[in-house]
């Protein structure tokens, strides 16, 4: 079951709920006990994952205009940009630089910078990755974002899933502590 786990650790027993939207985290533990065993429990893990994979599916989508950091196998460190080789006319492969990006219309697109017309390895390179700043340096003032601002979205918040009913249903509950010192 997507989004649902099973927790048997130690004197936690129960199901445990799971969703992720725009870099949040939502979960919830159901226990056995409190729900009174492993399948009530599991059904009432079934219908709150139902209940908020609908509510957070309402909130749009945060999409980073393209990535800030190289992924683990790229090899030069530089987003975008990867040494290729691509073949000319005749048929004779050619070393270069190839930057990648998406178009404004979400298709792919990429141009190659040659060894041979840059003036070797470290021209080509250079010229690719000032091509990769530029298109990135466009995309953000086309969105009127800041770099710092790609930096912020990042990070993964952990949210506890509370129930989804809203707040003027339920009668605000009296605390803990203030009821304990009361029953003294």
């Amino acid at each position: 079951m997507k989004g649902i786990s099973r927790m048997d650790h130690g004197r936690t027993h129960g199901w445990f709920v799971r969703a992720y939207r725009n870099y949040k985290v939502y979960s919830k533990l159901f226990s056995d006990r409190k729900f009174g065993g492993k399948t009530k429990a599991l059904a009432e893990a079934k219908t709150f994952l139902a209940q908020l994979t609908a509510e957070i599916a309402k909130e749009p989508v945060v999409r980073k205009p393209f990535r800030t950091r190289a992924q683990p196998n790229n090899k030069l460190g530089v987003v975008g940009v990867s040494e290729t080789a691509k073949k000319s006319g005749s048929g004779k492969l050619m070393p270069c630089f190839t930057v990648y990006w998406r178009g404004d219309d979400g298709k792919a697109r990429n141009y190659a910078f040659y060894f041979t017309r840059y003036g070797g390895r470290d021209g080509a390179l250079k010229a690719a990755v000032a091509h990769r700043r530029k298109l990135e340096k466009e995309k953000l003032q086309a969105l009127g974002l800041k770099p710092a601002d790609l930096k912020k979205d990042r990070e993964v918040t952990y949210a506890r899933a509370e129930p989804l009913v809203s707040p003027e249903a339920e009668a605000p509950a009296a605390p803990k502590k203030a009821a304990k010192k009361a029953a003294k």
